[in-house]
């Protein structure tokens, strides 16, 4: 069996577009996050949170300089004007749902011979969390599909970009409390001036 969590312990982040940063993607979007439902038409949707910071790593990605250092586009007053970040908790008030842990070894062990076809495809040799976030959708959606159809909540992972820092994908349906239903993001938020300074992004 692989490896299986708790509801999300206190209360999770989700930067998104203003006015509504925890509202789902429209569906002519889906398909092109890294655990979204690879069907055309999807049939589903799933909404992506995490630790605070986390959600700045995984958000500014974008911004960073390629290996030749260049940059496709700055940090603009513009990104930041139009995002919010929110603040909720997941609802589950009988304990009955359930989620995966992504970064559990019996979940790697498990999804080596699952997702054996899969892991061929892509050139790789043997499952780790390296292999379900890197930059090839192909397998993470399909474990995104997998996991939904056995009947899991959602799951665990970890942003790529700084391993100790956890995020969650939630699948469409799941009941949550807002804490916060979206506060502007400025050039002093503690978490974007780290996340700036550790990829030496210009703040505007």
């Amino acid at each position: 069996m692989p490896g299986e969590l708790a509801i999300p312990a206190g209360t999770l982040f989700r930067i998104g577009r203003a006015p509504d940063p925890l509202g789902l993607p429209p569906w002519n979007l889906i398909g092109t996050g890294r655990f979204d439902n690879p069907r055309n038409p999807p049939a589903y949707r799933v909404l992506y949170a995490g630790e605070r910071r986390a959600c700045f790593y995984e958000r500014l990605a974008d911004f960073c300089v390629d290996l030749d250092g260049v940059a496709s586009q700055g940090l603009t007053l513009e990104w930041l004007t139009t995002r919010r970040i929110a603040e909720f908790r997941i609802v589950d008030p009988d304990g009955k749902l359930r989620w995966l842990d992504l970064t559990s070894p019996e979940t790697f062990f498990q999804f080596r011979s699952l997702f054996k076809t899969e892991l061929t495809w892509i050139g790789l040799s043997d499952f780790d969390i390296s292999a379900a976030t890197n930059e090839d959708r192909s397998l993470s959606q399909a474990i995104g599909q997998w996991t939904r159809t056995q009947g899991y909540q959602g799951f665990r992972y970890v942003t790529r970009r700084a391993p100790s820092l956890s995020c969650w994908a939630v699948f469409e349906g799941i009941a949550w409390d807002v804490i916060n239903s979206g506060s502007p993001i400025t050039s002093g938020d503690a978490d974007l001036q780290n996340v700036a300074h550790d990829w030496n992004l210009a703040l505007p």
